[in-house]
């Protein structure tokens, strides 16, 4: 007589995470498991859980000028003062 056992998937140990997916400044890099340890069968049920995950990382700082959103809103706003008072002593002449 031959019967079937019925196998639950249950999951591989975590890869090494990759390599950090920028080449400078803050990224993030990957690891992946599968459910193969062992496979499901005959029914069985699937692996619960993600099959991958990701964690910060960071490379060297980025060459060239980066300013943060703060910034940026606030050099906009000195150009747009610039260009109102400009367009204010035009209209005056």
């Amino acid at each position: 007589m031959i019967y079937n056992v019925i196998v639950d998937g249950a999951w591989s140990d975590w890869s090494d995470y990759g390599d950090c997916l920028v080449t400078c400044g803050k990224g993030h890099k990957t690891r992946s498991r599968e459910c193969n340890s062992p496979l499901p069968a005959n029914g069985g049920l699937n692996c619960t859980g993600e099959s991958s995950e990701a964690t910060e990382c960071e490379e060297d700082a980025c060459p060239g000028i980066f300013f943060d959103i703060l910034t940026v809103e606030r050099i906009c706003q000195f150009y747009v003062r610039i260009i109102y008072i400009s367009m204010l002593l035009f209209e005056t002449l």
